[in-house]
């Protein structure tokens, strides 16, 4: 559900691309999305 996302949880599909991708790449990603739920909660 996507209730689960939000508790730090990645989806399955997000989390598998990611498990391709070199270590970099992860940090940064999760970084982004780090900040956009930043973002999402100031704005609810």
């Amino acid at each position: 559900s996507r209730e689960e996302y939000g508790l730090g949880r990645l989806d399955p599909y997000v989390g598998r691309i990611l498990s391709q991708e070199p270590v970099e790449v992860q940090r940064t990603v999760i970084g982004i999305l780090s900040i956009l739920k930043s973002i999402a909660k100031v704005v609810k």
